[in-house]
């Protein structure tokens, strides 16, 4: 029997098997077209993120004149309400997450420091970076609809332009809902 002979024969049941997987394919091929005609991001984002580690110290971090900087203030524990982030530095072209260490000085007070080991990083705080990309939140559902109920919540952070997305992927495997975004590193 022809391969012909038996889609004519069992016309409903090749359309009902085809017509999912050429769907499927469909999908695919959309959703991946947009990353394929978009160059990838070419430019570090540099962002914190809130640390729950106790200290007698709250630290935040902000760029001033191109520079990353630390606040560090003293903190009174019975009063002051605790504040600590970690800085990290995330690189597209090698997908590479670092997490930048970073000691306070002592003070009795309230002090703002360049942080020593970025110091001759130039950071932009401009939203958008200068290849067009976007630091953001992504949040999603993964209930699957109708067919795949594996339920579950995922988020994350991504850098996206238009409907290409890039996924900042070793933040995803950590309870991480509360990124600030500083800047991008330029040239």
């Amino acid at each position: 029997m022809s391969l012909g002979r038996l889609i004519k024969e069992n016309f409903v049941l090749a359309v009902g098997l085809g017509l999912p997987v050429i769907m499927v394919l469909i999908f695919m091929v959309s959703s991946a077209i947009p990353r394929m005609m978009t160059p990838a991001p070419q430019f570090s984002v540099v962002f914190s993120v809130q640390s729950y580690n106790s200290s007698d110290y709250n630290l935040r971090y902000f760029i001033d004149k191109d520079v990353i900087k630390a606040k560090i203030e003293k903190r009174d524990k019975e009063t002051t309400p605790h504040h600590l982030e970690e800085l990290y530095i995330y690189n597209p072209r090698d997908n590479n997450l670092r997490k930048v260490e970073f000691t306070p000085p002592s003070t009795s007070g309230h002090i703002e420091v360049a942080v020593e080991s970025v110091k001759n990083l130039k950071v932009s705080t401009k939203d958008t970076s200068p290849d067009g990309y976007q630091f953001s939140r992504h949040d999603r559902n993964r209930n699957g609809g109708f067919f795949f109920f594996d339920g579950g919540y995922h988020e994350g952070y991504r850098l996206y332009k238009g409907a290409a997305s890039y996924n900042i992927s070793d933040l995803h495997n950590r309870y991480v809902s509360n990124a600030k975004f500083l800047g991008w590193v330029t040239p």
